[in-house]
């Protein structure tokens, strides 16, 4: 997919389905989002590079460097500020995936 342009800088959805978003983030120093928030989807900025900063209500301030993530609940109002030029992976997903849904079939031993 092609990038889209922010005033903050650009972004490209890497995948998209039912329960999940990923995007790639490119945010130059000083760019900084709109305060938001997200009804149902609960968001986490993965820093590939550089350092962000995420102010979320009520007065909370989180610092990510690369290597370091920051997750958002849904309904929590936010805004991220790239304080150098950004790398990131940006991860949307709602609660409708339940980890315990699986159904296991008869164990067979490996070369049989």
């Amino acid at each position: 997919m092609q990038a889209v342009v922010k005033p903050w800088g650009k972004t490209r959805l890497l995948h998209l389905s039912a329960v999940t978003e990923v995007w790639h983030a490119s945010i130059k120093a000083g760019g900084r989002s709109s305060w938001h928030r997200h009804e149902r989807k609960h968001n986490a900025f993965h820093v590939v590079s550089g350092e962000l900063r995420v102010h979320a209500e009520p007065d909370s301030c989180y610092h990510a460097q690369a290597g370091q993530s920051v997750v958002i609940l849904a309904g929590r109002r936010h805004q991220f500020e790239a304080i150098s030029d950004v790398e990131l992976i940006e991860t949307y997903w709602i609660d409708s995936v339940d980890p315990a849904d699986i159904i296991r079939e008869i164990e067979v031993p490996l070369g049989q």
